[in-house]
Order: C-alpha cells, then structure tokens, then sequence
C-alpha cells in the first residue's frame, strides 16, 4: 500500500514537472502595437510659379510665397533675389550709415538692364521715376540724381501685397517704356471675414554683430572704422472689413523710422568765443 502512494506520489509529481517544463519552453508572445504617423503639415509654399509657351519669361509669387519670405523691412523688392534674372548692387546690404538710414527699396536690375529701365506698376498703374540716377554722388547737384529720391515714386508694404510678377523676356506688347523689365504689383483683395492684423519690428547696433575680413582689416591698419550706431524700426496694422457679400474694405497703416547717430570727422573744428 505505502509503494503504490509512493508510486501515485512519484508520478504526480513527474506530471507537474513535465507542465512546468512545457510552461518554460512555451515562447511567450506579446502583441505588437501599431505605429500611426499622421502628416498634417502643409506643404511649404511654391518660391516661383514659371510661365510656360508665350509667358516662359513670367514668374509669379502669390500671397504666400510673399508672405513666408517677407524681410523685417518689408520691401518687396528684396524678395525678388531668388530670381536668377535679378540682379542688385554690391554694395546693398553693406552696414554703412547712409544703407542703415535709407528706407528706399532696393534698386535692381533685371537681365542686366539698368536700376531706370524696369517698368514698375502697382495695380495697373506705373510708378516708374526717369529722373533717379542711382549713380550720383551725395550732395551732387549737377546731375538728374536731385530730380527723384528712388526709381519709384511708390511703392507698397509686403502685408498689402498679393501677387508679384516678374516679366524678364517674350513680354507682351501691351508693356512698354522699360528696355530691362517689368515688375506687376497687385495688392491683396479684402477678406471676406473681419479680421485685424498688427505688427511691429526693431533692430538696433546692439542687436547686430560686424565683421570685418582679415583683407579689409589689413587696409584699415590700426584706425578701423567705428560701428555705425543706429536704430531701425517698422510698424503698422490691416483691417479687413467685409460690408456685405458684395462690398469689402480694407485699411492699412504702416510706418518705417530710421536713426543714425553721425560723428564730426578729423577735420571738423569748432570755434567759440
């Protein structure tokens, strides 16, 4: 009787053992989750829209393009630097006193035509200035350089602007008067919802760092010339007011102020009493 126990014993406990191993070889399996990766960034918006056929020599720049590569200045025409047919001085963006006053927009020139032979026009209406002679020294006024301050006699903020176009070569016929290009400016459309944007910008020396290549360095020898201290800042606002499904307005204001701080030279004297 104790050996068949022992025997019943022996083989429960040889059963238990075969599970346990049998539980320890099973793999254990464990469910996998599923990665979702979702994609609602917009796409950025196109830089150039080119013409194809009689507009090959057309580039457009719609609203956002415009907006998303607005300068702090907001100059429209320093937008226009992406374009390969686009040209501009060396010396625009220099950090002299009399760059860091000028609020004008860049002078350019298109399929190396001269800064006075682009046509400009601002919806529909040209605002070209024949008398501007980028060449003029300061304080001449023997040439046509005193006759007109820019080569356009207007110009409009980059957050008014909803389309620019950009004609180098096969320009139609109904152009005329330039012999470099033409730059067509069309200002944006009133929302169809009330809506109110403002904006303000500052830059000042303190927030700007120079430098100087170790040629010019050299030229200087040990009297550099002294950081311009200057000042710069641009503000303004829109209003979109949509009076009814047939009537909208719209409103701007926008402000840009300069200040150079100029120093006598080495041969200013002054004399008292």
């Amino acid at each position: 009787m104790r050996h068949l126990l022992s025997s019943v014993a022996a083989v429960a406990l040889m059963a238990q053992a075969g599970v346990a191993a049998a539980q320890a070889v099973e793999p254990v399996t464990q469910a996998v989750p599923t990665v979702v990766v979702d994609d609602r960034t917009n796409p950025p918006p196109a830089a150039l829209v080119y013409g194809s056929g009689s507009e090959s020599g057309t580039t457009t720049l719609n609203f956002e393009a415009i907006q998303d590569r607005a300068p702090g200045s907001g100059d429209v025409n320093s937008i226009l630097r992406i374009l390969p047919t686009a040209q501009f001085s060396n010396s625009a963006g220099n950090a002299t006193r009399e760059t860091l006053q000028d609020l004008r927009p860049e002078a350019l020139s298109i399929s190396g035509g001269s800064v006075n032979d682009n046509l400009f026009i601002i919806d529909g209406v040209g605002v070209n200035n024949y008398g501007y002679d980028d060449d003029a020294n300061p304080g001449d006024f023997t040439g046509t350089g005193v006759a007109a301050a820019s080569a356009q006699t207007h110009w409009v903020d980059t957050s008014l602007i909803g389309e620019v176009k950009v004609l180098d070569s096969n320009i139609s016929a109904r152009y005329g008067d330039f012999q470099g290009g033409v730059v067509q400016i069309t200002t944006r459309a009133p929302a169809r919802t009330f809506g109110f944007q403002s904006y303000y910008g500052l830059t000042s020396d303190g927030m700007a760092e120079y430098r100087m290549s170790d040629i010019a360095r050299e030229g200087f020898g040990a009297n550099p010339p002294a950081s311009p201290e200057f000042e710069k800042e641009r503000f303004g606002f829109n209003v979109d007011l949509p009076v009814n499904e047939r009537l909208r307005l719209l409103a701007g204001y926008n402000q840009t102020n300069a200040t150079v701080t100029n120093f006598p030279g080495n041969n200013y004297a002054t004399w008292g009493s």
